[in-house]
Order: structure tokens, then sequence, then C-alpha cells
């Protein structure tokens, strides 16, 4: 095997060389960073126009809902009809001189 003789670089330029690859790593580093910050900041924007604009609702939400008007409206026939038990009760306290609430509406 030959011995291939190696380059001899002058302590100059290796000096040069050291200055010039910390310059472009301390450029590709911080240019890493801003892009990172940016696409952050922009993905963080985008989250929070999604959630504002969309308000995705789970199904859980939408059965929770569901019963929850159902539960309305049954309390509200509940009412409806111990309303009509009391205006049954009025009527038999007071006779029929006692107004319905037609008769009030038309009154």
């Amino acid at each position: 095997m030959k011995n291939i003789p190696k380059l001899s670089v002058s302590s100059k330029s290796k000096a040069k060389n050291e200055k010039l690859y910390n310059r472009l790593h301390r450029v590709g580093v911080n240019a890493a960073f801003g892009i990172t910050a940016v696409l952050g900041v922009a993905c963080a924007i985008l989250a929070i126009d999604y959630v504002r604009n969309v308000k995705p609702v789970k199904e859980g939400k939408i059965r929770d809902a569901k019963e929850t008007e159902l539960a309305a409206e049954q309390e509200k026939r509940e009412l409806e009809l111990l309303l009509q038990q009391q205006h049954a009760e009025t009527d038999k306290q007071y006779g029929e001189h006692v107004l319905s609430d037609k008769q009030w509406k038309t009154y």
C-alpha cells in the first residue's frame, strides 16, 4: 500500500474554517428555533380559531342535551297537571263564579 501523504492545513486556515463552521451552526440553530416558534404560534392561532368557530359537539353531549330536553318536557307536563288540579280544587271551593284561564284571556 502506498502511503498517502496528508495534506497539511495551516492553523490559520483551521481557525478560519472553525469560525465559519461555528457561525453557520449558530445561524442554522437560530433559524430552526425561529421557524419552530413561528409554526407554534401559527398552530396556536389556528387551534383557537377552530375552537371558537366550530365548537365540536361530542355524542355524549348530544345525548345529555336530549335527556335534558325530555326531562324539561316531562316537568312541564307535570306542572300543567298540577295547575289543572289546583284549578279544579279552587273551582270546588269557590264554585263556578271563578274564571278559568280561557275566560281570563277573553275578559
